[in-house]
């Protein structure tokens, strides 16, 4: 299993209607897609004081390495989702944390 994990932190004017839009594009993104085993997200609460590094997260875990690499690298619904997700983020692209658990 993979867990393709993205970290982010919104913008101060991001309201709870579009963050709601968001995880709903991102449930329809990985609607019917093959190998994917699961997906959570949410806002992120940290233990140690980088509280306010990220703000929202996503995960989604892939049975194997060709399915996160034909769904992340190949899928437009994901890169799509993926642009909304850095129109809300603060520093946009550069603002997203994205990695892999193997």
């Amino acid at each position: 299993m993979i867990r393709h994990t993205v970290l982010f932190k919104l913008k101060p004017n991001v309201t709870p209607q579009v963050i709601e839009q968001i995880y709903a594009d991102i449930i329809k993104s990985i609607d019917n897609a093959q190998g994917i085993a699961g997906m959570t997200g949410g806002s992120c609460h940290f233990t140690s004081t980088n509280d306010s590094i990220f703000s929202h997260g996503i995960s989604i875990d892939f049975e194997d390495r060709p399915a996160r690499d034909t769904f992340i690298l190949n899928s437009e619904r994901w890169a799509s989702v993926l642009k909304k997700i850095a129109d809300i983020t603060q520093n946009g692209e550069a603002g997203l944390f994205v990695f892999d658990f193997r």
